[in-house]
């Protein structure tokens, strides 16, 4: 701290406010995701996130002849690799078949779905590709053995019991001003002797087609 009793300026001002920056676009994500105007609590308020027309998602987890059982329980160690099956097989071909095409899962079930892998849990225990499958990825993303699909652990599901698929181009994120997502006022107030934060900007989050977006929630 700088001498003097009052303080008028942060002298760690920079490093506050890309901490706060960092915050932001945490919150900022979970809303893109689950945001529900006006039902969300909190931040969850502020507009639809891209899960909103979930009803209208093809349901992977429906019985069919390639998986006559549902998955019942939540997602574990145990089921998790055949919940991205599902979500590859089931979701329909207009989607799959674009190559921006990738399954979306919380950083805490990708982490289930990693210790899945490394486990072998549903893999093939005859031989082939997927037994003696190995794959460097980074910390939330991998390619889904045996596909060229990619499998993406986001912050924005943190907390969710559900897999979604989807093409990046069927999703849009609308902004007034791109600079707006990091722009920070902050400002010492000789009214109450206090610094204070304003952080203003304007979102909006939708999908084109929500039949070509596939989910699992158990």
């Amino acid at each position: 701290m700088a001498a003097g009793t009052h303080q008028e300026a942060l002298p760690f001002e920079e490093q506050f406010a890309n901490y706060l920056v960092e915050k932001v676009q945490d919150e900022l994500e979970k809303v893109i995701w689950q945001g529900d105007n006006p039902g969300g609590a909190g931040n969850l308020g502020m507009f639809d996130g891209l899960l909103i027309p979930t009803a209208s998602f093809t349901d992977a987890n429906a019985a069919t002849g390639s998986f006559p059982t549902p998955l019942t329980t939540g997602l574990s160690i145990s089921n998790i690799l055949e919940a991205i099956e599902r979500i590859y097989v089931e979701t329909p071909s207009a989607a799959v078949a674009k190559d921006d095409f990738k399954i979306f899962l919380g950083t805490d079930k990708f982490r289930v779905l990693a210790a899945a892998l490394m486990n072998g849990n549903g893999l093939s225990s005859a031989g082939g590709q997927l037994n003696n499958y190995t794959s460097d990825f980074d910390p939330l993303r991998l390619i889904f053995p045996g596909t060229n699909i990619e499998v993406v652990g986001v912050g924005g599901l943190e907390g969710l019991n559900g897999v979604y698929g989807m093409s990046m181009s069927n999703a849009f994120l609308g902004m007034d001003l791109e600079e707006d997502a990091s722009k920070i006022e902050s400002w010492y107030s000789q009214d109450d002797r206090k610094f204070k934060i304003a952080v203003e900007l304007t979102v909006g989050a939708q999908v084109a087609f929500p039949d070509q977006i596939s989910v699992i929630t158990v």
